[in-house]
């Protein structure tokens, strides 16, 4: 059996991270996803991908500085504006102009959204993914009881206010 390709994807915006992500691991990919450089630098340290994609433009830095270093893995730049020359001259083997729509990426979100399936690809405070079933969110026992105390203090806060 063939192992899946991975993919290192780094980008700032959850929304276009997310849609990629599922793009890829619907066409089967692995993709790793995180949105700052130095998490990048740590996964390259302890992981092996066949492919980096990346946005430019990070809080920590730029990616193409970035690219330079990790010559060896296939480097993809993404940007909103148009720096695919420089990307290109740096060593991006290819470029991707945002924002980018897909009306198939679109249908697939929404149906499986409808299925009541987790479609993020990080999981929200308070949540892991489910390791068996990257569409599901398991409760973090770690951080349950501060999820728990926060919405006890919101829902005080309503009852108190007459909302609830």
């Amino acid at each position: 059996m063939e192992t899946a390709k991975k993919i290192l994807l780094i980008g700032d915006d959850s929304m276009i991270s997310s849609s990629l992500s599922y793009a890829l691991f619907e066409k089967g990919y692995k993709v790793i996803a995180c949105m700052l450089l130095r998490d990048a630098v740590g996964l390259l340290n302890s992981n092996t991908f066949d492919l980096i994609i990346s946005d430019i433009g990070l809080p920590d830095g730029n990616s193409l500085d970035f690219c330079s270093i990790y010559r060896q893995t296939p480097f993809i730049a993404m940007s909103a504006s148009d720096c695919s020359e420089m990307a290109i001259a740096n060593g991006a083997k290819s470029f991707i102009e945002k924002p980018f729509t897909s009306n198939k990426i679109k249908a697939v979100k929404q149906s499986t959204f409808k299925m009541g399936k987790y479609i993020g690809c990080c999981a929200p405070f308070g949540y892991l993914k489910d390791p068996n079933d990257h569409h599901k969110l398991i409760a973090d026992e770690k951080t349950a009881p501060i999820v728990k105390h926060i919405f006890g203090l919101w829902f005080r806060h309503a009852v108190s206010a007459g909302n609830a």
